[in-house]
């Protein structure tokens, strides 16, 4: 990231032409058409009622990926609004599954499932919120997470 840069720089003298940025890697936009669409084949694929809110973690689940903290969260937003669901899609089914249960989050309230990389924004498109929780250090700081531009 350019943060990244900018901090190697400053902190370790870095010369800047030892630092190079990745160009933009913003997946392609989807029209609101197929969201529409997307939310409405998945919503019935998953037996999701439409008027639910779907909170949605998609990735690996190892420790810099907070995964504790993200099913505490669910749980906490459930607890506040019982229309909600927690969408887990990842290829870690059993450790999710886990986590569901040591959190009391029962099967009424998530769906976990390993779908296709080119069928994540399908899923996604379902979701009223997309979760990320990192840690506060450094690499987080200065990272671009690539999660947040599939969200």
């Amino acid at each position: 990231s350019y943060a990244l840069a900018d901090y190697l720089i400053a902190t370790y003298q870095c010369p800047a032409t030892q630092c190079s940025v990745t160009p933009l890697d913003t997946p392609k936009s989807i029209s609101k058409e197929l969201q529409i669409l997307w939310n409405t084949q998945t919503r019935e694929k998953l037996k999701i009622d439409s008027n639910v809110e779907i909170f949605c973690y998609a990735g690996a689940l190892q420790s810099w990926q907070c995964p504790e903290k993200i099913f505490s969260l669910f749980k906490k937003v459930h607890e506040k609004n019982s229309r909600t669901l927690l969408l887990i899609l990842t290829q870690e089914v059993q450790y999710a599954e886990k986590l569901a249960h040591n959190h009391d989050i029962t099967s009424a309230i998530i769906r976990i499932l390993h779908a296709p990389h080119h069928e994540i924004p399908q899923y996604l498109a379902a979701a009223q919120y997309g979760i990320i929780i990192r840690d506060p250090d450094i690499i987080n700081w200065v990272s671009r997470p690539s999660k947040a531009l599939e969200y």
